[in-house]
């Protein structure tokens, strides 16, 4: 018998990409899944659209928000409702390849200590994003070496503090209980994945190149919505070293934290502006203790 996924898909004003993304779900070549989708009172007619699906496939559920409350929390009220013990997403803007949940338990039944499973992409929309993203997961690739095989991700404590190389919560599927048992008050909302991807650092991650996931890139999206404010980024940093390290010493988290600060405000006031940008994302991207 087939084991129940929870797939979780949050939605705000995505109607016109809402129908490919639930039929990416629908044409899925393994079948024992729910569908959550979380609404975040969106204002153009996606609840007409989700409702038409639910009439054709008890298996689609809705979570309607009666007002806007944003990322972090819709996941957290999709993940109380969710009932397996593993959760899959799709952001409402992308699209599973027909074998992606078959192939993704394929792999955990073969490696029964995954925690978390995420897999490569195949990118689409907008033609700039595109060469750029390719240009970073390049980078990714040959700075850290990795990435290039199936396998467990062994270093992935050090590298998740440096750079989010899970590139979309679409890609993902995890055991519950671990998401569960975050914290989810992340200062930048538009980056709460690597805010959650810094708590596991200590789990279990599996990659595989399989592209099991098309990734819809598009000015419009929920990440291109996020600021630059330097301050946002510093406390991101320190907040995301505190989960990291809740059993060290708190005077010692105090002083790197005082230390990530001073560098943050040195980056900011000093450097002349058209450096500032490069000098914050060595700060906040790159580990620099």
């Amino acid at each position: 018998m087939q084991e129940l996924i929870s797939i979780i898909m949050t939605s705000y004003n995505y109607a016109r990409f809402l129908p490919e993304a639930i039929e990416s779900i629908l044409n899925q070549t393994y079948t024992n899944w729910e569908l959550l989708i979380i609404d975040d009172a969106s204002k153009d007619n996606s609840i007409e659209i989700i409702k038409k699906y639910q009439q054709k496939d008890s298996r689609i559920k809705l979570i309607e928000n009666k007002r806007n409350l944003g990322l972090a929390k819709s996941l957290q009220i999709a993940i109380r409702h969710s009932q397996s013990k593993w959760l899959a997403f799709l952001e409402s803007d992308d699209i599973l390849e027909k074998n992606s949940l078959e192939e993704r338990i394929k792999l955990i039944n073969q490696n029964p200590t995954i925690d978390l499973i995420f897999s490569d992409v195949s990118l689409f929309g907008e033609e700039k994003n595109i060469q750029n993203l390719n240009k970073h997961f390049k980078f990714i690739k040959e700075k850290y070496n990795i990435l290039q095989k199936d396998g467990f991700i062994n270093n992935f404590e050090q590298i998740i503090n440096d750079v989010n190389i899970i590139p979309t919560f679409s890609v993902v599927m995890t055991k519950k209980e671990l998401l569960e048992n975050c914290d989810y008050k992340t200062p930048i909302p538009q980056i709460i994945d690597l805010y959650l991807w810094n708590q596991l650092h200590d789990k279990n991650i599996y990659y595989t190149t399989q592209k099991l996931t098309k990734w819809r890139l598009h000015s419009s999206s929920y990440i291109n919505s996020s600021t630059d404010i330097w301050l946002k980024k510093v406390e991101f940093k320190i907040k995301t070293y505190f989960l990291r390290n809740k059993n060290e010493n708190f005077i010692k988290k105090l002083i790197t934290s005082l230390i990530i600060l001073r560098k943050g405000i040195i980056a900011f006031t000093i450097k002349p502006n058209k450096f500032k940008i490069f000098f914050l994302y060595k700060l906040i991207y790159e580990k620099d203790l």
